[in-house]
This record gives structure tokens, sequence and C-alpha cells, in this order.
């Protein structure tokens, strides 16, 4: 079936924070199902929508290199999350944060109402992206130009907000709705229209199914709200690596600048020549646990960036497969009869049963991946530990180079050099200290998860071989 294109209209279609919602597609995008909150908002029936290509719902508002990047994050099999402006049948619009992820001969797309303060600036970013894709292809009549210019200038846009990569934004983007979300619908709960399943109830049956997805949604409602904790770890373990390292510079600079003031005096010279060595080996002898806390903290990054966008994307796709059987549950007059997902007939069971294999594949190594990271921050636990020790040392040699350089007038230039190391040995002492107390407390709020990641594990396994025909 083939639709017209709408005229655009200036008038937004509104649909509420608490609703989600979802479609899939085949590898070429064209539209396999989606659930009734989608047909809705978009202004066509699910029968339109089937079968028709997704960009049916692309509003000419949208700049190209948002949906290039899209395409080559999926193809390369990535999730991806971003904004996107849409045009319903009517011509009129509405505003997505859209998780887009690889399933079986597809794509998944889950998408909730932006209304974080991240958002606030995105209708003039594409603006000022989709001008400046026309500018470039009205010189150059390519529009493969235009598309690479749109992509350099969304790189430089969000690298003068503070972001490497777009990577690093879509998952600081796509948080910052859920957060939002998640605080408008602290007064706006739903029920589930009265009902949310038992789990008495085995999980072949929709009531079953549904207490489960409950289970599991409180579960990673509890780790989403320690993303907090995992975002400023990360950030404080590239700070501190950062610090570790100039710190070390500085060390060894004074200690050469100490050696070679004191090879040009006479008689405290040579004591104070044996402080300097001092500083030096001291600063040798750190150098090795600096490294090791230096290659622990890089290897740190990913692990500690797969558990935030493994948590977000779990805490989405549930919600989405929460809403979808609350969907079915209000049309379904027996909701304990059994609901087929392991040889799905119909297509409400296949929809639901791709949502459940998603989710699934996002969150099954989830609890390994959050203990393989204790395991990890324990390690470089030890190497701050080990740092301190030195730091320890280093702290007793301005007390005794002070001594020294006030035995001889010609030593006094030594003092700016003890007070400068005291200085900053003080300083390392107080940060490493501050960060052990942040990797510990992290640690123990680990443990305090467990029974969070356990009923994870055992939710997830009863639940797991219902969608694998799917």
């Amino acid at each position: 079936m083939s639709h017209a294109r709408p005229t655009p209209r200036d008038s937004e279609r509104e649909f509420h924070i608490d609703e989600l919602f979802f479609s899939t597609t085949d590898l070429k995008g064209h539209i396999d199902a989606g659930n009734a909150t989608f047909a809705r908002i978009a202004g066509y029936t699910l029968a339109e929508l089937v079968g028709e290509p997704h960009n049916i719902i692309r509003h000419p508002d949208m700049p190209r290199a948002v949906f290039e990047l899209l395409w080559r994050k999926i193809q390369a099999g990535e999730p991806v999350a971003a904004y996107v402006k849409n045009m319903a049948k009517d011509g009129g619009y509405y505003w997505v944060m859209a998780l887009v992820l690889p399933i079986d001969r597809g794509y998944l797309s889950v998408r909730l109402k932006p209304t974080s303060p991240v958002f606030q600036s995105i209708p003039s970013v594409y603006a000022g992206l989709l001008a400046h894709e026309q500018g470039v292809e009205k010189r150059t009549g390519k529009r493969k130009d235009s598309i690479e210019a749109g992509l350099s200038k969304l790189t430089d846009t969000l690298s003068g907000l503070g972001f490497a990569e777009y990577e690093d934004f879509m998952w600081t983007a796509l948080r910052a709705e859920m957060a939002s979300r998640e605080a408008a619908l602290v007064n706006l709960e739903r029920s589930g229209l009265g009902f949310t399943g038992s789990m008495e109830d085995p999980p072949s049956t929709l009531s079953g199914l549904l207490a489960r997805c409950e289970s599991l949604r409180c579960g990673l409602k509890e780790l989403f709200a320690d993303i907090e904790g995992l975002s400023s770890l990360g950030g404080r373990l590239v700070e501190e690596s950062q610090f570790i390292r100039a710190w070390a510079r500085d060390i060894r600079m004074m200690a050469l600048n100490a050696q070679i003031q004191s090879s040009q005096l006479s008689g405290s010279g040579e004591a104070l020549g044996v402080v300097a060595e001092w500083i030096g080996r001291t600063s040798d002898e750190a150098s090795e646990s600096m490294g090791r806390f230096d290659e622990q903290a890089k290897s740190l990054g990913r692990p500690l960036r797969h558990a935030i966008s493994s948590i977000i994307a779990g805490k989405l796709e549930v919600d989405v497969v929460r809403e979808f059987l609350l969907e079915i549950a209000a049309d379904t007059e027996d909701p304990r009869t059994e609901f087929r997902l392991d040889r799905p007939t119909t297509a409400t069971e296949k929809s639901c049963a791709i949502l459940l294999k998603t989710f699934l594949r996002s969150t099954h190594a989830l609890p390994e991946t959050l203990r393989n990271l204790e395991s990890e921050l324990k390690t470089l636990d030890n190497e701050t530990e080990e740092i301190a020790k030195h730091v320890r040392t280093l702290e007793l040699i301005p007390l005794t180079g002070k001594v020294e350089a006030a035995r001889e007038e010609a030593a006094r230039s030594f003092t700016s050099i003890f007070e400068t190391l005291g200085s900053r040995v003080a300083e390392t002492r107080t940060r490493l200290e501050s960060f052990a107390s942040d990797v510990q407390d992290y640690v123990d709020q680990q443990r305090s998860l467990q029974s969070v990641l356990r009923r994870l594990e055992r939710h997830s396994v009863e639940v797991e071989g219902l969608g694998k025909a799917a």
C-alpha cells in the first residue's frame, strides 16, 4: 500500500509521558509490527503501517545526517539512540527519543516522549544542521556531500558541548530522558488497568509473564537509580588517572631540579643530594604502581560504559514490554490462559516474543557484568593503596629536606622545592583517600544490590525460553 506524503503542519500531536510505543521493521526498514499507541500517535491504523517503509513518518525537518548515523550504527549491529521529529498522517509532528536495536532479521525501535533539559536545544540544533546540509547540497548538487557535511557539523556541535563522540551523547541523553520520565511518573504510576498479574501463575500465561516483567522492571528500576554512581565513577577514573600522571611528572621534575642544585653546592650539598636521590628513587618505585593504576583505569572504561548502556536499554525495554502486555491484557477476556511465545502464531504473540528476546539479550549478562566490574574495582583499589604507600613515604621528605636546607644559606633555595613537594604530596594523599572511599562506597552499594541481581537472573531464566523460537 502506498500513501501520498502529507503536507507538514505546525501542529503538535500530543501524547503522554507515561506512554511508550514501539515498532519493528525488516532489514530494509519496512514496518512489520507495532503497538496501538504507535498507530494512534502516528494517525494511521496498524494495517496501514504494516508493510510500509518506516520513513512514512519521516518529517522533512529532520537532518539527513541523523538518519545516516542511525543506519550506520544499526547496520554495524550496534544499538543507537536519537531524538527524532516524526510526521503523522495529518501532517502534524511529534518528537520522540528513540532507541533502535538490531534484532533477528530486522530492527526494533522503542520511543518515549522527550522532556529533559537536554532536549530543549535539539530543535534549534537540528534546524542548524538541516540548513547546513541544504546549503552544501545547493552549492555542490550532491546529497552525499551534504550528509557528510551534516555529520561533521554534528560532531563539532557535540564536541562543543563536551562529548567526545556521539555514543557518549546518546547514552547521556537517553538516561536524562528516562530519569525525567521516572520523576514524572511518581505521581502518575498506573495500576495496570487494575491488573498486574500473579507470580503464582506460570510464565507462559499473560498474567504470569506480566508479574515477572513487573518484578524485572522493579529490579532494573533499582539499578537505574544507581546509574548516577556509575557515571560519576567513570568520570572520576578519567580525572584521577590524569592527575596521577601529571603528579608523577611533577615529582620527577622536582627530583631532577633538586639533584642539579645539590651538585652546585658544597657542605650541605651532599646531604641534599641524598634527599634528591630519595625523591627520585621513591618516584621511580611509585611509577610501576602508577602505570598499573593507569592501565586499570583505562580498562575499566569499557565495562563501565557497557554496564551503564545495558541498564539504560534494559530499563526502557522492560518498560515497553510491560506497556504492551497491559495493552494486550485490556483486550483479553482471561489473561490466565496460555500465551504462546515458544511458537507464536498471532502478530501480537510474535511482537511480544521479539520484545522479550531483545530485552533478555540486553540484560542477560548484566549481573555478571556488574560482578566483574566489582572485581576490577577491587584491583584498582589495591593499586590506589600501593600509590598511597609511596605518597606516605614522600610526605617525610620535605621535613628532612627543610632541615638540611636550613643548615647553609646557599641551600635556602631548596626550601621552595620542598614546600612545593609537600603541597603536591598532601593534595595527592587527600585525592587518593577520597577516591578510595568512593570506590569502596560503590562496591558496598553493589553488594546491597545482589538480591536485585539474583532476582533478575531468576526471572530472566524463567522467561528466556518463551521467546526462543521468535
